[in-house]
């Protein structure tokens, strides 16, 4: 649809498309250039590697919990109503210390089922995502209050990935703190 100016809200035709992914997006658009060789005219993988080597390492090392466990006001059903209460019947001294704050203005949760996993906490962060000492120090805060959900479905997809690729066109390939630029073909102008 890119390509013959069919996609809507785009007014454009596209001579080239790259796809690129992030992690599990990484696998989904390496298997993509697999299965569709035509459909890309290159890709960029980050924060991806085919050496499966550390596979298993990865989900020992998040210690996955469930999403709506781990993080209730953003991951279960809970609303800030019921933080309030919660609060005020179980630590009254902590609600009057907080009450400036109005939990009733807080979201409700994403409400999202027992399938979808997180990290456990900011150190299983730290140990998969960030090379000690090449990070801000307020980078972990920050991914833990951020992190996102994976689905278990998705987890166990990741070993089942082809060893060989169909795609021939150039690749990027970009992980940690180091980039490895592997082009296959050259880009050709054409």
């Amino acid at each position: 649809m890119l390509r013959n100016d069919t996609y809507p809200g785009i007014n454009h035709a596209f001579k080239r498309i790259v796809h690129v992914g992030h992690s599990f997006g990484s696998a989904q658009t390496y298997e993509l250039a697999n299965m569709y060789p035509n459909a890309t005219d290159g890709i960029v993988l980050t924060a991806f590697s085919m050496d499966s080597a550390y596979l298993g390492l990865f989900p020992a090392g998040a210690n996955f919990m469930l999403a709506n466990l781990n993080q209730p006001p953003r991951f279960g059903n809970v609303n800030g109503f019921m933080i309030e209460i919660a609060l005020r019947t179980y630590a009254g001294s902590i609600a009057d210390y907080l009450s400036p704050i109005d939990f009733s203005s807080l979201p409700m949760g994403q409400n999202l089922p027992n399938g979808y996993v997180t990290f456990s906490n900011a150190e299983a962060a730290k140990l998969l995502l960030l090379k000690p000492k090449y990070y801000a120090l307020g980078i972990l805060d920050y991914a833990e209050s951020t992190k996102q959900v994976a689905t278990l479905g998705e987890i166990l997809t990741l070993g089942s990935l082809t060893a060989t690729n169909n795609f021939a066109g150039p690749v990027m390939v970009i992980t940690g703190g180091k980039l490895i630029h592997s082009i296959i073909h050259s880009w050709h102008s054409h």
